[in-house]
């Protein structure tokens, strides 16, 4: 141990007579810095994407401004956007390479992803880029007969389209109507022991693949019917588009529609059943029933909802959660537990009475709830 004490002392020593006369002595366990010369050959090469995308960038503003640019082919660019994943991908590569040749490969890479969105920007039309297709608008018939189906399951997922739904008239068909879509869109339907499965779905695709609008077509919402001889446990998923469902004339045995950021008017019908109403930003208008025996749950988001009540239905309210939105009961309801403007149980005068009535438990959100007469 005094051995090793001695060995230190001595190295500080050196060190300190090194330092006084400008150099660095080596001090044991302490590792020698690296000259900055050859730390800086260990860092990465700056990126050249952004310089070239920011020049490029100038320029094509310049060029629009004083009028010089020809048509741009936007939906090839957009359509390739893969290919500048795998451009950004090369360029982190290359900038693993020591100096200058990272550099150097950095620059051949971005202007190689320039060259190519110049070519797709000026390419005269998608027909020009053969390995590439722009979805299109296109219109399908969907149906499926009610022969031997005795109670079914249908899933019904909308696009940004929207769409109704309505009970068919004069028809043996389970399902029947039209759709709007883009690539394509999936229909699978099958019977066992009476009971049938349907489940109907638009795809898009690609999550970033173009819509070719260039026909003037936008689309049109779906329009489908149902049929109201059949019990149905019914899903309705919606988008961004706004649903109409008039199904007073179904035979519901539960219900379940997340109404998405679209708008939603709904008209439920007589019976005994379920529904859960799931919104969010879009508003809802909810129509129930003149009779029947319902459990009906609601999520408003943060959009309204009114829900719209006969007068010979009656009711109990349960606010689960007051959030941040407003509760108007209309005239009808009375408080008969918890706090006004939170947390409690709104009930018409003859709820308790009624074999019939409608069980409404409210989660509020920030939207309001409004309940009026019908």
């Amino acid at each position: 141990m005094a051995d090793e004490i001695n060995e230190l002392k001595e190295a500080e020593k050196q060190a300190a007579a090194a330092a006084a006369k400008g150099g660095e002595a080596e001090v044991p366990g302490r590792e020698k810095p690296q000259p900055a010369h050859r730390r800086r050959r260990h860092e990465h090469n700056p990126s050249m994407f952004g310089p070239i995308f920011l020049i490029a960038l100038g320029v094509y503003f310049l060029l629009s401004n004083l009028n010089m640019l020809p048509d741009l082919n936007w939906g090839a660019l957009f359509s390739m956007w893969p290919l500048f994943l795998i451009f950004a991908g090369l360029n982190i590569i290359v900038r693993q390479v020591p100096r200058p040749g990272g550099i150097l490969l950095s620059g051949v890479v971005s202007l190689a992803a320039l060259g190519v969105a110049v070519y797709l920007l000026l390419s005269g039309g998608v027909s020009d880029v053969n390995w590439m297709k722009l979805a299109a608008v296109q219109k399908g018939q969907v149906s499926f007969p009610a022969d031997d189906v005795q109670a079914a399951q249908v899933d019904i997922a909308f696009n940004a389209y929207g769409g109704a739904v309505r009970a068919l008239a004069d028809s043996n068909q389970l399902i029947d109507g039209t759709i709007t879509y883009w690539n394509e869109y999936e229909f699978s339907h099958e019977v066992s022991g009476g009971q049938a499965e349907v489940a109907l779905r638009a795809d898009l695709g690609s999550w970033l693949n173009l819509v070719d609008f260039s026909d003037g077509d936008a689309g049109e919402p779906w329009q489908l019917g149902l049929s109201p001889n059949v019990p149905l446990d019914l899903t309705l998923d919606g988008s961004s588009g706004a649903l109409d469902l008039d199904l007073h004339q179904l035979d519901l045995q539960k219900l379940t529609v997340d109404a998405s950021s679209g708008a939603l008017a709904l008209r439920l019908p007589a019976g005994r059943y379920r529904a859960i109403i799931d919104g969010s930003s879009g508003s809802m208008e909810l129509t129930l029933p003149a009779d029947g025996l319902l459990v009906l749950d609601v999520d408003g988001g943060s959009g309204s909802v009114t829900l719209y009540l006969p007068a010979a239905m009656n009711a109990r309210v349960v606010i689960e959660d007051s959030g941040s939105g407003g509760f108007r009961p209309g005239d009808r309801l009375a408080l008969v537990s918890g706090a006004a403007d939170g947390e409690g149980t709104w009930e018409t005068p003859g709820f308790a009475a009624d074999k019939d009535g409608v069980v409404i438990t409210l989660d509020i959100g920030s939207g309001s709830v409004t309940v009026r007469d019908s």
